[in-house]
């Protein structure tokens, strides 16, 4: 057996991960709600950016999102959702960065394309970008024709030590054909008036969709799933709360991923945002990751690498530098709504294999376009 190098620590925080924007990049905000306050506007002041134009119809809302920018000038504020799109072509803005609740971006984002054409400003909206993989691909097909750059915020592809997993990955550091264990386990009550508590499709759309982008990002195209989604009771929702998911993947990886919101026993949690659990294990090694950890494990050693950032809000500043980076340069996002059709897609499929009891099979972009 190799002999072993011993146990080396590094942290991943010495190192940036994103490019700061140009200063006085104008940036507007729809949706000034709880997402918007806890980790939008912070990751925006951490790049520097302070947000010019606010939309939201509900005053609460636009209070909260005031006072989380602080000492910060005061943004030029709508509640008026048509008055908004018909005043966005002259605000001068270099993205207009989508908050809303997932199920009103449809609508909203129709309407915008609609008023404003191809004078819309470039959109970067939060996930999901639709409720199904038909209307995303609409939208962003829509957005194509016009010219209107549109992306996807899926910000845990800037979480350290998944971007530096996926590193290590792509150097072969695991070996061929991996074996994939991604945990999500906690407890997520929800209230009557919550928006999420009435959605149908809640686990996937809402949850699952950040850990099958991360899938996606770190080994490529998936080629069938298999799952069982469920509603446990009891917790104050409509829709599924749980779902256990296999995915085959084309590079010869398969993941197995549990998204469970209904554990009441708290010693056994792997939580989002702060310790969701992904291992990857193959000839070459192990490598265990959560959001504050990475460990590599193999015959000849071990190394752990650290981040004293957390998923929220300080992921959030890499979608929204790296789309404000590709059109300073030119280039598709990474992000591209287009690109995020192909998880919504795997996310489809995960409830069509739900509801038939059979594995689902998933023609590659360029099969389905045939």
């Amino acid at each position: 057996m190799p002999s072993r190098t011993g146990h080396r620590v590094q942290s991943l925080d010495e190192t940036p991960i994103y490019s700061r924007p140009a200063a006085g990049t104008r940036i507007g905000i729809a949706g000034a709600g709880g997402i918007a306050s806890f980790a939008h506007i912070p990751a925006y002041l951490q790049l520097g950016l302070t947000p010019a134009v606010l939309f939201d119809n509900d005053p609460f809302s636009i209070d909260r999102a005031l006072d989380a920018m602080g000492d910060a000038p005061r943004p030029r504020v709508f509640t008026s959702g048509r008055q908004f799109a018909e005043a966005l072509p002259s605000l001068g803005l270099d993205v207009l960065d989508v908050a809303l609740p997932s199920p009103l971006h449809h609508a909203f984002l129709t309407e915008l394309l609609d008023v404003c054409g191809s004078a819309c400003p470039p959109l970067l909206v939060q996930k999901p970008l639709a409720q199904d993989s038909g209307a995303a691909r609409d939208l962003a097909e829509r957005a194509a024709a016009l010219g209107v750059p549109m992306a996807v915020n899926l910000n845990g592809r800037w979480v350290p030590t998944f971007r530096k997993a996926r590193e290590l990955l792509a150097r072969g550091l695991v070996g061929p054909d991996p074996l994939v264990s991604f945990v999500n386990r906690g407890l997520n009550r929800k209230e009557g008036d919550q928006w999420r508590s009435r959605l149908p499709r809640l686990i996937a759309y809402e949850m699952a969709v950040h850990h099958v982008d991360l899938l996606h990002w770190a080994f490529g195209p998936v080629s069938s799933v298999y799952s069982v989604v469920r509603n446990v009771g009891g917790l104050g929702v409509d829709g599924d709360n749980v779902a256990v998911i296999v995915l085959r993947f084309a590079s010869g990886a398969v993941a197995n991923l549990l998204e469970d919101w209904a554990c009441r026993d708290d010693g056994v949690w792997h939580y989002h945002p702060d310790a969701e659990q992904i291992v990857v294990s193959g000839p070459g090694g192990t490598l265990v990751a959560t959001p504050t950890e990475l460990r590599v494990t193999t015959d000849t050693g071990e190394e752990t690498f650290t981040t004293a950032t957390s998923w929220f809000p300080d992921a959030f500043a890499g979608p929204m530098a790296e789309f404000l980076a590709s059109l300073a340069e030119g280039r598709e996002s990474e992000l591209a709504a287009l690109r995020h059709v192909d998880v919504l897609r795997t996310l489809d499929a995960v409830y069509e294999s739900s509801r038939t009891g059979e594995s689902v099979r998933l023609e590659s972009r360029t099969e389905a376009a045939r």
